[in-house]
């Protein structure tokens, strides 16, 4: 019967046992609170910057912008002439055979609101830009303001000038209605918009 050998331990043999094992460390508390900190960070500047300008937001800028201009050329080529060669005075002075006082009062109603309009699509385009919350109210207003002088305008030439302005009334008012029924609900409902708009 043989005996279980068993090798006593020396310093050699147990060098020969031995083998390296990679423990990865747990990270300290610190560093736990350091990368929370900066998780919850990156979350906050997401919220607080929200989401870029595209997708249909695009159309309305681009609405705005051109609208800018349209107004400035009406008040650049149409109402200052008038008011550089005293061409208004034709519509006042009753020796005038161009004599219509009503006409003198549209003029200056025509240029008053164009004047608020391109100031307001200044506005609105730096908010929109800007990515304000106020510019979807904003906008909203921009709209039903825009059909309400419009309307006022259309009436005032039916029916001071007693003009035959149906058919352009119709085609105005179409032109106006559109971007009225689609972008209000968009800037009231819309959850790009409530993404975008958080400055």
């Amino acid at each position: 019967m043989t005996d279980n050998y068993k090798p006593e331990p020396n310093e050699e043999n147990i060098e020969d046992l031995t083998f390296e094992v990679d423990v990865e460390e747990e990270p300290s508390i610190e560093e736990k609170e350091k990368c929370a900190d900066t998780i919850s960070t990156d979350e906050a500047d997401n919220d607080t910057n929200g989401r870029s300008i595209g997708g249909w937001l695009v159309l309305p800028l681009i609405g705005l912008v051109l609208t800018l201009f349209k107004i400035g050329n009406i008040l650049i080529n149409v109402f200052y002439p008038l008011f550089k060669n005293n061409a208004l005075k034709l519509f006042t002075n009753s020796a005038s055979q161009f004599y219509n006082p009503a006409m003198a009062t549209v003029i200056w109603f025509e240029v008053i609101i164009n004047s608020v309009f391109f100031a307001f699509c200044i506005i609105n385009i730096v908010f929109f830009l800007m990515r304000k919350k106020l510019l979807p109210r904003l906008m909203v207003a921009y709209y039903l303001s825009n059909l309400f002088f419009v309307t006022i305008d259309m009436l005032l030439l039916k029916f001071l000038l007693i003009e035959n302005v149906e058919g352009d009334m119709i085609m105005q008012l179409v032109q106006i209605l559109i971007p009225v029924f689609i972008w209000v609900p968009y800037f009231l409902r819309s959850t790009r918009v409530k993404e975008t708009f958080v400055k």
